[in-house]
């Protein structure tokens, strides 16, 4: 397969590049330079960027004489460029590999570690968004981030667990996976991020990694089936809507770490009978705990300054 690179070239090189001639006496069967010349004007590569087109003109010859089986990557060949391994869909920059998409059939997804020798520490956005035939993802240690989306939709997949080696994790990562029962969440994130678990209407355990410090807006909105779960010291806040219609959810404690609860975080928990609020507490949201049809009491400390506002 024929390659072309087109890209932009520091002024070091180019100005001590020699003078290229026109090569207007090319024998026969030798018509690369002549097409290029008539291409670009005389010159065969060009970086200004006020003759962009005319380098677009000269890939375009390239890949013609090249046949159909030729690829042109046009800009800055440091950046990342996209590649195919197999099943997977991946990109490369600064020699790490990040995966964009998995193509394959399988249904219990193992994610590789390295791709044509390059280490993956990221997945992109989206990279297994409505895979709905997936029943199990197992991460390599070598991920480091999860973009959002990722597993968004999986509605087959029944368990996965975040390696402590993950620090980041996107937003609706796990939107909508019907079928979820059980998750662990890295040592390692800090923040369980908007809609993470929302409409996980299965999902009846949940392990929240000790470095979480914040429970962001929706991330447990809709986990109907969720009966209790453990918030550890290190959360300091509580998001809107984090638990809004959790209506399995009978009995939730909130440690001493956590200083605010957001507008409507409980709101509609009908099965919630007890709630303990810390004295760390200083403010709750409005209407966090509307529609609690099962609570009959609850105890607000002499810390909180502010309700509803």
């Amino acid at each position: 397969m024929g390659l072309v690179a087109v890209g932009a070239v520091n002024e070091s090189s180019r100005s001590a590049r020699p003078h290229r001639p026109r090569h207007r006496d090319t024998p026969a069967g030798h018509g690369l330079p002549r097409l290029l010349d008539r291409a670009t004007g005389g010159d065969a590569v060009t970086s200004s960027t006020t003759d962009r087109s005319r380098t677009v003109m000269a890939a375009m010859a390239l890949c013609i004489l090249l046949g159909a089986g030729g690829l042109i990557m046009i800009g800055n060949t440091d950046e990342a460029s996209a590649a195919v391994s197999g099943d997977w869909e991946y990109t490369l920059s600064l020699g790490k590999a990040t995966i964009t998409k998995y193509n394959g059939i399988e249904t219990q997804i193992i994610i590789p570690a390295e791709i044509e020798g390059y280490m993956v520490t990221s997945l992109a956005d989206s990279c297994l968004r409505n895979q709905d035939k997936i029943t199990s993802i197992t991460i390599p240690d070598s991920v480091t981030s999860i973009s959002s989306y990722a597993f968004y939709g999986c509605t087959s997949l029944t368990s996965i667990t975040i390696p402590d080696s993950v620090t980041s994790i996107g937003i609706n990562l796990l939107n909508g996976c019907t079928s979820l029962t059980s998750a662990s969440i890295s040592n390692s994130v800090k923040n369980l991020k908007e809609s993470i678990f929302y409409g996980c209407t299965s999902l009846t355990s949940v392990s929240i990694g000790n470095s979480v410090t914040s429970i962001s807006t929706s991330a447990f909105n809709g986990c109907t089936s969720l009966t209790s779960i453990t918030i550890p010291d290190s959360v300091t806040s509580i998001g809107n809507y984090a638990f809004i219609g959790c209506t399995g959810l009978t009995s939730i404690t909130i440690p001493d770490s956590v200083t605010s609860i957001g507008d409507q975080t409980f709101y509609g928990c009908t099965g919630l009978t007890s709630i303990t609020i810390p004295d760390s507490v200083t403010s709750i949201g409005a209407s966090a705990f509307n529609g609690c049809t099962g609570l009959t009491s609850i105890t607000i400390p002499d810390s909180v300054t502010s309700i509803g506002s």
